[in-house]
């Protein structure tokens, strides 16, 4: 009888990729420098593995089973095997002194897909959609219950107690991504490199998403992801802005020697987006990074 192996599922997802985290560890001693807003405290940690992560943050209720594996898969499949490959395109893209922005486009797509799906992975956004779905089943219930059928009133409670996962994660990330950028249409590209000592940081979110009124619709209330701004590595930053706004050319702009006005105000952005923890690769320049919005 031949022997095998069982692997088991992992059950401690992140919601932001390791081979994204990766980009902001300290080359020198392999630290990651993180600070956390709501409790004010600095820290470093020595693994991206305890970093952005959660237990069953992506596991879902699906088919009558719990399933661990289907959107982490997806993850992997569309957002994370070719993460690398494209990081590499834009780095080599960067440094090449005769520069042709339309062989890099396919790969700053890749990288504005992956942030388009930030917010969605996030604990806390995945927390404030079930709560508000709970909420709306809760009033259903109550209202049915006025009219006299105490029973359905009470299955639909029943269906809120007997949830059998942290989170419902109904939807796919592929199927958000999508969706998104179609309403984006068109984006424009913008590359931030920075030269000088300066660090971007990364937040638990993965990047910083941006609304504005980009499609006409009868409720003009309605705002959608017009920008998402991704900070590959900590020091370089890339933005996809919808053409929608912008109304420029489908082109690529590259920002050297970016001045650290520009850094701090991304920096700003990436802070207070993030829920609560921020990382980069240096704890003087996370401490400098801090301290400057402290007293804003």
């Amino acid at each position: 009888m031949p022997n095998f192996v069982y692997m088991s599922i992992p059950r401690n997802h992140h919601y932001v990729s390791q081979c994204h985290i990766k980009y902001f560890r300290n080359k020198e001693d392999e630290f990651y420098y993180c600070y956390n807003k709501e409790t004010d405290k600095y820290y470093r940690k020595p693994s991206e593995k305890s970093i952005f992560s959660e237990d069953e943050a992506n596991t879902r209720f699906h088919k009558g089973e719990i399933d661990h594996s289907s959107l982490e898969v997806d993850l992997q499949l569309n957002f994370e095997n070719d993460f690398i490959k494209h990081a590499n395109n834009i780095f080599d893209f960067i440094a090449t002194e005769n520069k042709d922005g339309k062989a890099i486009v396919s790969s700053l797509y890749y990288i504005i897909r992956y942030g388009l799906i930030a917010d969605a992975r996030s604990p806390h956004h995945k927390k404030t959609m079930d709560d508000g779905v709970n909420s709306l089943l809760k009033e259903t219930a109550r209202k049915i219950k006025i009219l006299g059928d105490e029973t359905q009133a009470n299955s639909i409670l029943q269906q809120i107690e007997d949830t059998k996962t942290k989170y419902s994660n109904l939807l796919k990330y592929t199927d958000i991504a999508n969706s998104r950028l179609t309403r984006m249409g068109s984006l424009r590209f913008t590359i931030a490199n920075i030269k000088t000592s300066d660090k971007f940081i990364l937040p638990d979110t993965g990047c910083y998403l941006k609304r504005a009124r980009i499609n006409n619709y009868i409720n003009p209330n309605i705002r959608e992801i017009a920008l998402v701004g991704v900070p590959l590595t900590d020091k370089i930053f890339i933005y996809g802005e919808s053409t929608k706004v912008t109304s420029t050319s489908n082109d690529t702009l590259l920002i050297n020697n970016t001045p650290s006005e520009l850094v701090d105000s991304i920096n700003k952005n990436l802070f207070y987006f993030a829920i609560n923890t921020v990382i980069t690769s240096d704890n003087t320049s996370l401490k400098s990074i801090v301290g400057k919005l402290k007293v804003e």
